[in-house]
């Protein structure tokens, strides 16, 4: 697969596989893709963080298949206000991920063996069924330990509006995906 492929199924369809073969690509194995990841994070002025792969996964999960010098028992963490400052210097730096980020459906090696349709995970996508005007990005992501997350990305009026939701409930405290794009909508209110 190309970088290209793996990223949008990473970015729109969160393939977590297509994740670590790119941090495989790029540093020649994930434990040293973490490290650069800290690194940048540290360049990036972040507080609140630690990486201990990158798919965001929890280890456990990973089967024993975690990264070296890592624990089964570790996680991903990091804060709202670091995540949300991560997102800015994202869209600021890269555009061009707003592109593959707002698409909403996509079909994987399309025409190949290898075809998948891929939907994106972001229901708050205009086209999509909890769409909000403006909403395109960024990302969702779920883990035992943050709960069900999503940074929101949306542009109206020619203002950027970030938002980070964490562990998102809903009104019977269940964590759920709705959750967390009810709470975002709520931000972006």
């Amino acid at each position: 697969y190309t970088i290209r492929e793996l990223y949008e199924a990473m970015a729109i369809y969160s393939a977590n596989a297509a994740t670590i073969a790119i941090a495989e690509s790029i540093a020649g194995s994930e434990t040293e893709f973490i490290k650069l990841m800290n690194k940048k994070a540290k360049e990036l002025g972040l507080k609140d963080y630690k990486f201990v792969n990158s798919s965001g996964l929890n280890n456990k999960d990973l089967k024993g298949m975690h990264p070296k010098g890592t624990k089964a028992e570790e996680e991903n963490m990091m804060s709202a206000r670091s995540t949300a400052k991560l997102a800015a210097h994202l869209v600021q730096d890269f555009p061009e991920v707003i592109k593959t980020a707002s698409t909403p459906k996509k079909i994987f090696r399309e025409g190949t063996e290898d075809e998948l349709p891929m939907e994106n995970w972001n229901f708050m996508l205009p086209s999509l069924v909890y769409g909000y005007e403006g909403v395109d990005g960024l990302k969702t992501g779920t883990t035992d330990f943050a709960g069900f997350c999503f940074t929101g990305t949306a542009e109206r009026d020619g203002m950027r509006v970030i938002t980070v939701v964490m562990n998102a409930v809903d009104k019977n405290g269940n964590g759920t995906f709705e959750a967390r794009f009810n709470e975002t909508k709520k931000l972006m209110d």
